[in-house]
């Protein structure tokens, strides 16, 4: 059974109500609703000719019956996926943000409640299947490159795995840009040899003046981890470090350090094509020793 939730009962002549969270104004004397909420806003439907109501106003059997009217009306049309409701539905899925743009090119109903959505999302045209249950529509499957259909969750799990890499590897230069500015211009970075937070020598010494906020937690709850001056020797078999040396470090989703051993000689090699979000991102002096070459989660 659809959602329905009486906003308004409609005391000034005219109700408000909703279905699957569109509202809807209802006007008692003409009989017509208009959708709120909605990229269809505005649209009007008329349900029948208006009523004939007393002189004084409408009755409230009048009220009662042109409300019974308007539910069945939006009943029927909820049984049916619009445009908007699969917008919403895949925003949601995919977490997209305002930055991402989103248009659907079409709908096709494959059987009784369910149907194939095909969208385009920024640079990149898509395919899913949406199905509807009591609660509402749901994204179920996700069809891939080769035409087969993969369950949503499996896609969805590994679009939040690349997503959360983009962040830790963006947070990282983050920070790295604001040492790097601080060593600019005191010719040695600030003391850190680890975890910080917001009473850290670190965290003061960059904030607000060299960045506003300095990023603490990696996109898996994990603390960032930074080593400046000596500190950095040692570390992943860093050796001869100067005073001006810094390293920032994550763990990735696991969240315990690999062992991984840095070649001087290579400072590249460390790059790798895989994807696995377990392996460590590190950054020495601004530029990442340890972590995915470029274009390996896009």
């Amino acid at each position: 059974m659809d959602r329905f939730e009486i906003v308004d009962p409609g005391s000034n002549g005219e109700a408000v109500f909703s279905v699957f969270g569109q509202k809807w104004h209802l006007n008692f004397k003409t009989a017509k609703m208009t959708m709120s909420r909605t990229k269809e806003a505005g649209s009007q439907y008329t349900l029948f000719k208006p009523l004939s109501c007393p002189k004084n106003g409408e009755t409230l059997r009048h009220r009662n019956f042109v409300l019974l009217l308007a539910v069945l009306f939006l009943i029927a049309c909820s049984s049916k996926l619009s445009t908007d409701t699969a917008s919403s539905v895949i925003e949601s899925a995919f977490k997209l943000s305002d930055n991402d743009e989103l248009k659907i090119l079409g709908t096709t109903e494959e059987t009784k409640g369910t149907v194939i959505v095909k969208f385009q999302l920024n640079d990149k045209t898509m395919s899913v299947k949406l199905r509807k249950y009591d609660q509402g529509w749901q994204l179920e499957e996700i069809q891939n490159e080769l035409g087969s259909w993969i369950p949503a969750t499996t896609i969805i799990n590994a679009l939040d795995e690349a997503s959360k890499v983009k962040t830790a590897r963006a947070e990282i230069g983050i920070i790295s840009s604001a040492i790097a500015d601080y060593v600019t211009d005191k010719a040695t970075p600030p003391s850190a040899s680890g975890s910080y937070d917001e009473t850290s020598q670190l965290y003061k010494s960059l904030c607000p003046f060299y960045v506003k906020k300095l990023p603490i937690k990696d996109p898996w709850g994990n603390n960032y981890l930074v080593y400046c001056g000596t500190a950095v020797d040692g570390q992943y078999g860093i050796s001869g470090g100067a005073s001006d040396d810094f390293l920032v470090v994550s763990h990735g989703k696991g969240g315990e350090r690999e062992t991984w051993t840095y070649n001087p000689s290579a400072p590249d090699s460390g790059l790798y094509t895989d994807k696995d979000d377990t392996k460590d991102l590190v950054n020495l002096n601004g530029s990442f020793i340890r972590g995915p070459r470029a274009g390996v989660w896009d």
